[in-house]
């Protein structure tokens, strides 16, 4: 459970104190309903702590963090990292730390998801570009032969002229 109170001021004096407890369950919850498939949301305390989850809350919720995801908060409040996760496997995290509560909310997605798409861009870009070289080479290639035909009647012509005693 999180329990969350906020004092109600009226001219710098409280008033009274609004709590509401929430449940773990509930954020899990809410956490599915915001990310596609495949994705992964997370809400962590200010220790570090995993409070909620989109997937496999079960058998997260409770842990903290991994080191290096709580060594990447303590030195910055944000941030869009590559990062091995328990298992292995390689992710993109994105989170943010709430300065009002020390709290952090990550949303994680798959590497090869991304690394993928990078791939498939990288690929036709490069595609691409070696089209582009070989149709200037074609270009070049169809500008060239009458340069090259012209050339030869030049060189032909003043070669004749030459020999017929032409000067100059």
């Amino acid at each position: 459970l999180v329990y969350v109170s906020v004092p109600v001021m009226r001219n710098g004096k409280p008033l009274y104190v609004i709590a509401a407890t929430m449940e773990s369950e509930l954020w899990t919850d809410w956490l599915k309903q915001q990310i596609p498939a495949g994705w992964i949301a997370a809400i962590d305390d200010r220790d570090g702590v995993i409070f909620a989850r989109s997937e496999r809350p079960e058998a997260f919720v409770g842990r903290t963090a991994s080191d290096p995801m709580r060594a990447r908060y303590r030195s910055t409040a944000e941030g869009l990292e590559k990062v091995s996760n328990r298992e292995g496997s390689s992710l993109y995290a994105a989170f943010h730390t709430s300065e009002m509560t020390g709290w952090h909310s990550l949303i994680l997605l798959p590497a090869y998801a991304v690394d993928a798409r990078l791939d498939r861009y990288v690929v036709g870009l490069g595609a691409a570009v070696l089209g582009v070289i070989a149709l200037a080479f074609l270009a070049a290639a169809l500008v060239a032969r009458p340069l090259r035909t012209a050339t030869a009647q030049v060189k032909d012509a003043y070669a004749a002229a030459v020999e017929h005693g032409a000067t100059g």
